[in-house]
């Protein structure tokens, strides 16, 4: 039988209504809570209501949503208002009205951890952690908004921003042409690192790390310490190479060059040489995935470079030198140094192998394993008295151990693995080859860098790097959706 000529309407709401019951069943839950939360912290409220505010205003738009995020971070590094705002504001917004199709492979395993340790991240400051200033403030304005809060809780929270940011770019990136003007926006934000590091080096404003020679003293940028500066421009080279590659006009081929040749002067200015091993990583997967090209680039550029700045090829040779067990600082900065450090803190990790001694507490335990006057092992900065105390771990993967156990670290390792299959399934999608490998390349740089160094506590490293990599995943399951049609980037 055929379909009668007159249908009624069929019964249930309007579309407008269903769309907004989400935003109403938060804001029911908000007002209901409300007077609870005042008599807890009389801050709280005010909290949710710039989260709520925030997301609002990612959910209308969230693609220059995603540019503000970047880019903030990237000028403000570190600064815990921003962080706290981008991980709850974004958050928020992506749980409500983001669309299906986030990668789970990078979204499940850090959401698992992030939820798993939340209940055992403190606070409030312990004093293990010195007489440490107020930490959240307003962003230029300078003025206290609330006590300081705990180490943990502040790394907790970088890692919750990365997930919110990933999520973020997944879904506001949804053609070629947000895709390249995404990309610009990050190449021109690290102008503003790159020429804050030069300026400190022509003024003299260096930083000179704990038992390092002066000869040694490092360019910083906005960021609070000279490795954080080194691999940002890891990223940044990475992300210049895949734009170099993709550049049609040799205008911006040309300014492209620039900014790579500044990034890297800058990079070695840092003297952090976990970063220019990261970097050489990343070229050399970058030659074997598809450009040879810099192979032999590379090996000619280091070649020059060695014989027209000998001074600076000295100080490379003299900065690895202490690697060896011949060095004089053998005993204070080296290789053993962090290899002991690890095998005496491993324990910690043994004694509760599933969870872990909570997110964020090896430099806490690294007092009570090493004390206050042990000669090799020292957990107080002479140099910076009112530091936070304890050894930094050096290696994400025994950090993770020690901190959350077997459960811990698997999710960890899980989501790297989760980071660059995303950027290879990018691949498939003939546009974002370049970028895609690129990703690939400084993922796996990361990943192999993170057992000598602290990436995890990078948080503008990983913000911008997932940023990067949930926008190639966004733009491909929005091609799946739709005929493909040619669209010119701006470059």
């Amino acid at each position: 039988m055929g379909q009668p000529a007159f249908a009624p309407p069929r019964a249930g709401l309007p579309p407008r209504i269903l769309a907004a019951a989400p935003w109403a069943l938060v804001g029911v839950a908000l007002s209901v809570g409300t007077g609870v939360l005042l008599g807890a912290h009389p801050l709280i409220p005010l909290d949710l209501g710039l989260a709520v505010a925030a997301a609002v205003l990612i959910a209308i738009r969230p693609y220059p949503a995603l540019l503000a995020v970047v880019t903030v971070n990237v000028i403000s590094p570190w600064h815990l208002f921003w962080t706290s705002l981008t991980a709850a504001g974004v958050g928020l917004a992506v749980l409500v009205r983001a669309p299906a199709g986030i990668p789970r492979r990078v979204m499940l395993p850090l959401l698992a951890l992030l939820v798993l340790t939340l209940p055992g991240v403190p606070v409030h400051p312990s004093p293990d952690e010195g007489n440490v200033p107020p930490v959240v403030t307003l962003p230029a304005l300078h003025i206290r908004y609330s006590d300081a809060v705990s180490t943990e809780l502040s790394a907790w929270i970088g890692v919750a921003s990365v997930l919110a940011t990933f999520c973020l770019a997944a879904w506001a990136v949804t053609t070629r042409r947000r895709l390249s003007w995404f990309v610009g926006a990050l190449l021109v934000g690290s102008l503003y690192p790159i020429a804050y590091a030069f300026k400190q080096y022509a003024a003299g404003d260096l930083t000179v790390r704990t038992n390092q020679s002066s000869s040694f003293a490092a360019v910083r940028g906005p960021f609070h310490h000279p490795n954080f500066l080194a691999f940002y421009l890891l990223v940044v080279i990475g992300i210049t190479l895949a734009a170099f590659i993709e550049a049609r006009r040799l205008a911006v081929r040309l300014a492209l060059l620039g900014l790579l040749a500044a990034a890297s002067v800058c990079l070695f200015l840092t003297y952090t040489r976990s970063a220019w091993i990261g970097a050489a990583i990343v070229v050399l997967v970058l030659g074997l995935l598809r450009y040879r090209i810099l192979l032999v680039g590379g090996a000619i550029a280091l070649a020059l470079a060695a014989f027209a700045f000998p001074a600076a090829a000295r100080k490379v040779q003299d900065r690895f030198g202490d690697l060896s067990t011949s060095s004089e600082s053998h005993a204070s900065n080296s290789w053993k140094w962090r290899t002991g450090q690890w095998s005496r803190m491993e324990h910690w990790g043994w004694e509760r192998p599933f969870l872990g001694q909570g997110f964020g507490s090896y430099q806490r335990l690294s007092i009570k394993e090493f004390g206050y006057f042990d000669r090799h092992y020292q957990v107080a900065d002479p140099g910076h008295p009112f530091a936070p105390r304890g050894i930094a771990p050096h290696n994400d993967y025994v950090k993770m151990f020690v901190e959350t156990g077997i459960i811990g670290l698997s999710l960890w390792v899980l989501t790297l693995g989760g980071l660059i299959s995303t950027a290879w399934r990018a691949r498939r999608a003939p546009p974002l080859r370049a970028y895609a490998r690129a990703m690939v390349a400084v993922m796996i740089a990361l990943a192999m860098v993170s057992y000598a160094d602290n990436v995890q506590g990078y948080t503008t490293v990983l913000l911008v790097t997932s940023a990067m990599i949930g926008g190639l995943a966004g733009l491909q399951r929005a091609s799946r959706s739709r005929p493909a049609t040619p669209t010119a980037g701006p470059t």
